[in-house]
């Protein structure tokens, strides 16, 4: 049986050392101070009670697919997966490490081959049209069949590359992919992966409007006055689990909402998933004493990226006059205070596969306005105040006061004539799909997998490709850190691709973001996670003193 192994205790040694010593990067005191077995209360784990959000989003879903918070915690509470996050208390918010979920076991045949084996006897939610059934790999390879369909809009380009699910028998998943590809376990653990009911897959709509999964909670009835109830799910197929009777969502409008419930004592978690910005932090804990903050490296990286399709910055020397002209301290101080890390392409919090701090310091570490006007009027040609005015397409994700606004400021201060452009959210993806900009400031979707932040933002053929970045010599060392049949030749393939990748910049990694992360002190065994849908929820308990009384919320 193969597993991908996360980060070693010795590469986790060597990020707090470092990150003690390098400017810029978060002191040792401040990294996550999370729960650990020995300190979460109770040896005794205190059954009942129920869990309390606040989520911006409109009536949910609960397709794997869907974006936004509110659907993917819903998924996350009534779905399973082939395999799962290692999550929970006393387990690292940047663990990347997978486990067992629906597949008890699993194995790699040869390097095309993945194989999985499922428990037996777990039962879907009894709930109609399923009504408790057996989970099947039938099951299973309908979720996988829909995903492969998907092709270039997969979530993963692993997805893609299946190409065909065979089953030998009812608890038996063997999956064939077209090229190596290491990434496919990572990815059957991901949240757009989590397996549903094949017959709410043969009829189109089904699974917008139904929630029937074989998860710890089940959503029996629809929103009433603003809130979902999911209840335990009693025939859940870990003994004993959920120690909850339930989780309690309030639909709220936005994210201000969801911080006003948190400091009026309203809810026990938030925000999900992304967590608090300082301020947010400051303000919580200033209103709400009965909260616990614990920072958090993400396992994310902003971005600054081109259009490289077209001029000017099809040419790599004014890619690379922009990197010059950035304080990338400055654009992280301002944005974060001291809750940030310098990245590479790879977020630092992958220490095993990312550039050592002092490589990421060598590349990206200095401004040199000097040197990036020189270089910006050798490439023009002209005086670069004659030069067409640049577009900065700011995305969502990536507009955090005051960022975008320094962003350009620090070009214009190098020369470079900018217009910051923030559309409304109907017309985004057409300006992205049709790379309607110059510069795109972004933050992709966090991951613990080396290929999510090489081979799907920078593969010509894949969709979240923003920048059109189409590079032969690129092509070849992803192949071959896809191709690599250990660990350490892989980890030696991704190094030389983050150095290609260093030198020819189709996006400049600005910084890794830190978060804070607001939970209860009431909430036990259970600790936050990177990965969307609250993973180990399932074995959260409330506590409550002996003189207590079970009430809302545990209390």
């Amino acid at each position: 049986m193969s597993t991908r192994e996360g980060p070693s205790l010795v590469g986790r040694r060597r990020f707090l050392q470092l990150a003690g010593t390098t400017v810029g990067l978060v002191a040792v005191g401040c990294l996550p101070n999370l729960p650990t077995r020995s300190d979460i209360g109770p040896p005794l784990v205190q059954t009942g009670g129920t869990v309390r959000l606040g989520i911006a989003g409109d009536l949910p879903v609960a397709d794997p697919l869907a974006p936004g918070a509110l659907n993917q915690v819903l998924c996350g509470l009534i779905y399973n997966r082939l395999l799962r996050p290692r999550a929970g208390s006393g387990v690292p918010y940047d663990s990347g490490d997978v486990i067992e979920d629906l597949a008890e076991k699993w194995e790699q045949a040869d390097e095309v081959t993945h194989v999985f084996y499922l428990r037996r006897g777990v039962h879907w939610h009894d709930l109609p049209p399923v009504a408790g059934r057996e989970l099947t790999s039938e099951d299973v390879k309908a979720t996988l069949e829909r995903l492969a369909a998907l092709r270039g809009n997969a979530p993963s380009p692993a997805f893609a590359a299946i190409e065909r699910v065979d089953l030998p028998d009812r608890y038996t998943v063997k999956v064939t992919v077209r090229e190596p590809m290491p990434a496919l376990i990572s990815a059957v653990a991901a949240p757009q992966a989590r397996i549903v009911p094949a017959e709410l897959l043969e009829r189109e709509g089904d699974l917008r409007r139904l929630a029937v999964g074989s998860g710890p909670f089940f959503l029996g009835k629809p929103p009433t006055n603003g809130r979902l109830l999911l209840r335990k799910n009693p025939t859940y197929f870990r003994p004993s689990q959920p120690y909850l009777d339930g989780v309690e969502i309030t639909l709220v409008p936005d994210r201000a909402a969801e911080l006003a419930l948190l400091k009026a004592r309203e809810t026990d978690l938030g925000l999900e998933p992304a967590g608090l910005l300082p301020a947010e932090g400051e303000a919580v804990r200033a209103a709400n004493s009965e909260v616990v903050l614990v920072r958090i490296p993400r396992p994310a990286v902003v971005l600054l990226g081109f259009n490289v399709a077209r001029p000017p910055f099809h040419d790599v020397r004014l890619r690379q006059a922009v990197s010059l002209a950035l304080d990338r301290r400055q654009l992280a101080t301002e944005t974060y205070g001291d809750h940030f890390l310098l990245s590479g392409h790879l977020p630092p919090s992958l220490v095993e596969w990312t550039l050592a701090p002092e490589e990421v310091e060598r590349h990206w570490g200095k401004r040199d306005l000097t040197r990036a006007r020189a270089s910006l009027a050798d490439v023009l040609g002209v005086d670069p105040s004659a030069a067409a005015e640049l577009t900065l397409l700011v995305h969502p994700t990536a507009d955090l006061p005051p960022l975008a606004e320094l962003v350009a400021e620090q070009l214009r201060e190098a020369g470079f004539r900018l217009r910051l452009l923030r559309p409304e959210p109907g017309v985004l993806p057409r300006l992205v799909s049709e790379r309607a900009f110059d510069l795109l400031l972004v933050q992709p979707p966090p991951s613990t997998e080396p290929e999510e932040w090489t081979g799907t933002l920078y593969a010509a053929s894949s969709p979240r490709n923003l920048w059109g970045y189409n590079d032969r010599r690129f092509e070849e060392l992803l192949l071959r850190s896809r191709r690599a049949p250990e660990k350490e030749l892989r980890r030696r393939a991704l190094l030389d691709l983050q150095r290609y990748l260093a030198d020819k910049l189709p996006a400049i990694p600005l910084f890794s973001p830190v978060h804070e992360y607001a939970l209860a002190s009431s909430l036990k065994g259970w600790a936050p996670h990177w990965s969307a849908g609250l993973p180990g929820l399932e074995e959260a308990w409330v506590y409550r003193p002996p003189e207590s009384t079970p009430g809302r919320g545990g209390r």
